[in-house]
């Protein structure tokens, strides 16, 4: 990853329109916003060895990205210590701290063995206007009925703790037009566009 030490001068209002730098821009990958491979950036704008490009960068800061965004590392303390209360005094105490180090160990694992089916990876395509109404008019008839998901156990994955997340189940019997005939059918449409992408 290229090293920026390039002298930044913060605006208060950066999170609206970014940072200024004076001669390069500034692009952030993996540990500035949220922990990905490791802990989260700390290698901010303001220390003296990325504001004096003759300084020698201090061994903790070595192979570090530059840290634009403030103290997100707070913020991922503060997202992880929820996940912690969450579970605090069960049989599930350690888990958030052991889902997050798989988490971690998982990404830096799993890009190395992936396989490309197609050059971009991706492709976005609408979906066929029978799936589309179909979901629809299933949304419009239980959108009211949503109930909360369960992740079992506390997950850092989501912050279900503070922001509980909800769906409308097409495996809820008592919702109107749910169960194997939607299901099927999704199915059965969703299976024709992949097929048609993968071309098999």
């Amino acid at each position: 990853m290229r090293r920026f030490r390039g002298t930044c001068q913060l605006s208060i209002l950066f999170l609206l329109f970014g940072v200024g730098c004076a001669s390069e821009d500034i692009n952030y990958g993996v540990d500035v916003s949220f922990p990905v491979h490791n802990s989260v950036s700390t290698n901010y704008p303001d220390l003296p060895h990325n504001q004096d490009p003759s300084l020698p960068i201090p061994a903790e800061y070595e192979d570090k990205p530059l840290q634009p965004l403030g103290n997100r590392q707070q913020v991922y303390l503060d997202h992880l210590n929820g996940c912690r209360s969450a579970v605090a005094g069960t049989l599930y105490e350690h888990h958030c701290d052991q889902v997050e180090y798989d988490r971690m160990l998982m990404n830096r694992r799993q890009p190395q063995s992936m396989v490309n089916l197609t050059e971009t990876g991706f492709q976005k395509v609408k979906a066929p206007e029978h799936l589309t109404k179909l979901v629809t008019e299933f949304w419009e008839a239980n959108s009211q009925h949503q109930t909360e998901e369960n992740w079992g156990e506390a997950n850092p994955y989501f912050n279900t703790w503070n922001r509980p997340s909800k769906l409308v189940s097409v495996d809820d019997k008592g919702l109107r037009g749910s169960g194997v005939h939607l299901k099927r059918e999704v199915w059965a449409a969703l299976s024709a566009v992949m097929e048609e992408w993968v071309q098999e």
